[in-house]
């Protein structure tokens, strides 16, 4: 999402026009309005000063003092504004929406969030409290929610205000981010239809325009800004001034707009430097900017395009071992399994296939050798999805893995794995029961997995058959135990569940969540001195596992002593009152204090 100030919001809590009767206060604090609309920020800030040196605490001045500061970029000095005006006007809607809107800027996405929850509960059906939602959910990636807060956003502003135009430019912008470029300049069409003079729109056609294959348009609506209201243009607006120039083979003209920048530049600014220079031979300074871009990069895909556009260029300086070196991260950072739509954003500047590089690299080195590599960078990029939990990712790795090489016993078990991820027990004992006829798996892992397909599949006899089968290859695996445990909690056996328990934990001692389960399971077995000493372990570590604390005080209930049981209570509920084994902590307790009055 499009980070921008909304210049239309501070003009709403000041005065668009004067009177004949206006204060100087008020007539300085206009003036300084019109010079920032017009990016004349030096004169601006100096009627502004004026106003400050005499009235420190003046409301519209420091308003319009941070957003000027938050439009000029100065990041931290409005967010110290924006603090200020909230202390010091908690009552007023502007001062909570002002602050959000410095740590929407600053990425600060939690804090801005309660700013405008703040700002909510001021007035909660506030278009403006629904517009900034919309756009903090819009950075956050919460695409559904930003919808529903601009629309609403939309409705309840009134016809001629500004802020219409204002939403529907985000809406224009989530529109593009989702590949819907023709919603997206149904949006941007609209918002100059209402407001020819919300320049900022023409921005947003701009980016509409050069994904729909008109650069051409794209500079039209870029110069109007550039003429009108230069101010709102950032770098990446420039950048893509400079890629319209390129699409339209006006290279240096592209060269030189995005040389007069001020670095650094986004990532994307220095990789179309790259390519460009790499097309001029000048392949010494194509390199130099692809080595600024790498740091920048803030997704695995925009530095796997980044490594492998370093690697042509290491080509063309005839050094192979080096751009081996870079196809390789690009790999694994950037596979070509995705769909070509999805890659629009990220697959760099270059429009190429990885395999471009791979292909030139055949002049190097052996087709054996970079099978290798790109088997094992893809095999160690499927296991890094796995861990994020980017399940439907990492299958169309293994697929892509499978393809060039059906025996990959390691990629079918991979994908098992990834189909497990996605409640797909099925196939995925499949996919797993292949891996174990091919060269490269892992069989106690696997079986270990055949036995979690088969609990999914609610067949505990073959998840025992399985898990047996892993131990019998790997006697001493924690996991493999643990689970086997499991399994005899599920057909509650707790007592066999507490022996496979502690045999793992004889491996992996360190292991909570081994130890809890070992705990809970003791506790179901009527096993209280064993599952009192599990409790006990994991608050050596974990002063505030609250099952932990639970397990005693049922244990001390069991045993009668209800004073005990209340002391482990209290501990439990001080972490959280709420929570429902505690509540049924509680209503316990009041039972056996009930019991024992009646006893006595």
């Amino acid at each position: 999402m499009k980070k921008v100030s909304l210049f239309v919001f501070a003009w709403l809590f000041l005065y668009p026009a004067l009177s004949v009767f206006a204060q100087p206060t008020e007539r300085l604090l206009h003036k300084a309005y019109t010079y920032s609309v017009k990016g004349k920020w030096d004169k601006a800030f100096k009627k502004l000063n004026t106003i400050l040196t005499d009235d420190s605490l003046h409301f519209d001045a420091l308003l319009l003092q941070g957003d000027m500061l938050l439009r000029t970029n100065r990041l931290q000095e409005a967010y110290a504004t924006g603090r200020l005006l909230s202390q010091l006007y908690p009552d007023s809607l502007a001062s909570w929406l002002f602050l959000a809107e410095v740590q929407t800027a600053l990425d600060s996405l939690p804090q801005a969030e309660q700013a405008l929850f703040q700002a909510y509960r001021l007035q909660a059906e506030s278009p403006e409290v629904h517009m900034q939602l919309g756009i903090l959910y819009a950075q956050a990636g919460i695409d559904s929610a930003a919808i529903k807060h601009l629309d609403y956003a939309y409705e309840a502003l009134p016809a001629a205000s500004a802020l219409r135009q204002e939403v529907l430019f985000h809406l224009g912008m989530l529109a593009l981010e989702q590949d819907k470029a023709e919603q997206a300049l149904g949006y941007f069409n609209q918002a100059i239809q209402e407001a020819p003079q919300f320049y900022l729109t023409y921005v947003g056609k701009a980016y509409c325009q050069y994904l729909r294959g008109r650069p051409q348009e794209s500079l039209q609506l870029l110069s109007k800004v550039e003429q009108k209201a230069p101010y709102l243009l950032t770098q990446k607006d420039y950048v893509l001034w400079a890629k319209s120039l390129y699409s339209l083979k006006q290279r240096e003209k592209a060269i030189k707009v995005l040389r007069l920048l001020p670095e650094p530049l986004p990532p994307e600014g220095y990789q179309l430097l790259a390519r460009m220079l790499y097309e001029s031979k000048n392949y010494e300074a194509a390199l130099a900017y692809l080595q600024k871009a790498i740091p920048l990069a803030q997704t695995p895909q925009t530095l796997g395009s980044l490594f492998h556009d370093q690697a042509l260029i290491y080509l063309a300086l005839k050094e192979p071992d080096k751009a081996l070196n870079s196809y390789s991260q690009a790999l694994y950072l950037w596979y070509p399994v995705a769909q070509k739509e999805k890659q629009k954003e990220h697959q760099g500047v270059l429009q190429t296939c990885l395999y471009d590089a791979g292909k030139l690299l055949t002049h190097y080195f052996s087709a054996d050798t970079l099978e290798q590599i790109r088997r094992e960078q893809w095999h160690e990029l499927a296991l890094t999805l796995l861990y994020e939990g980017k399940a439907q990712e990492a299958e169309k790795v293994c697929q892509q893995l499978i393809a060039l090489s059906p025996d990959d016993g390691l990629a079918h078990q991979y994908q098992g794995m990834a189909l497990l991820l996605q409640n797909r027990a099925s196939a995925a004992e499949k996919a797993l029961l292949n891996a174990l006829q091919l060269q490269g798996a892992d069989s106690a892992l696997v079986y270990e997995l055949l036995a979690e397909c088969a609990i999914a599949q609610e067949d505990i006899a073959k998840a025992l058959h399985y898990i047996d089968l892993s131990l019998k290859i790997a006697p001493h695996e924690p996991g493999a135990l643990h689970l086997k445990a499991y399994i005899y909690s599920l057909k509650q056996d707790y007592t066999t569940a507490c022996q496979w328990a502690n045999l793992s934990l004889q491996y992996a001692p360190h292991e909570h969540e081994i130890r809890k389960d070992a705990m809970r399971w003791a506790t179901a077995a009527n096993m209280c001195e064993q599952a009192q000493e599990h409790a006990s372990l994991l608050l050596e570590t974990q002063v505030y596992a609250l099952d932990a604390w639970v397990c005693k005080a049922h244990c001390a209930l069991i045993a009668g002593n209800i004073t005990q049981a209340q002391d482990y209570y209290q501990n439990a509920a001080a972490i959280d009152k709420n929570h429902p084994e505690v509540k049924s902590l509680h209503r316990a307790l009041q039972e056996s204090r009930e019991k024992a009055t009646a006893g006595q």
